[in-house]
């Protein structure tokens, strides 16, 4: 019997799209509305983060070419950054706090690095880049930080068993405050 999806990766993009453009609109408007509008956009926006995790743990399954999807993680953090620190800091660089992309990029590199690793039979170097990979998000003060990073790793590595996957992501996320 075969299964239907519920929603598409396009339609769970355009989710993930339109609550993000609601929570950075939350920020960008956050002196000209009340606490209880400014709060409701916050939690909206709340919804994007894991729904591009999600994504990026799946698109890393079906792409053709990690090295070019990192490069353009890679490119599009370090482009966003000024804009970034500009809307959220009012400087145009702010040094202790990187953007989401740089979580997303740490997090597809940890599994473009684990699955390496692991093919070549060298499972102590790929909890090797676990760990590290959920040092660097700390060390660099990345959005979501290391929990963040980790959330990527955990659909990832519990992606055929949806009940663990959804349990181990729904803990991390409560240890995040959200």
């Amino acid at each position: 019997m075969e299964q239907r999806k519920f929603l598409s990766g396009r339609s769970l993009k355009w989710i993930a799209v339109v609550t993000m453009f609601i929570d950075h609109l939350g920020i960008v408007l956050s002196a000209g509305v009340s606490t209880e509008i400014w709060r409701t956009m916050r939690i909206v926006g709340r919804l994007a983060f894991p729904i591009f995790c999600f994504l990026l743990a799946e698109g890393f399954y079906h792409t053709r070419d990690v090295k070019k999807y990192l490069a353009r993680l890679g490119v599009f953090a370090l482009l966003s950054e000024i804009p970034f620190d500009l809307v959220v800091f009012r400087r145009l660089w702010h040094p202790d706090y990187q953007n989401v992309f740089f979580t997303l990029f740490l997090g597809l590199l940890l599994l473009y690095l684990y699955n390496r690793f692991l093919a070549n039979r060298q499972p102590v170097y790929a909890v090797m880049t676990v760990v590290s990979m959920l040092c660097l998000a700390y060390l660099i003060h990345c959005d979501y930080g290391a929990e963040g990073v980790l959330i990527i790793y955990l659909f990832y590595y519990f992606r055929f068993r949806p009940a663990a996957m959804y349990i181990s992501t729904a803990l991390v996320m409560v240890f995040m405050g959200g």
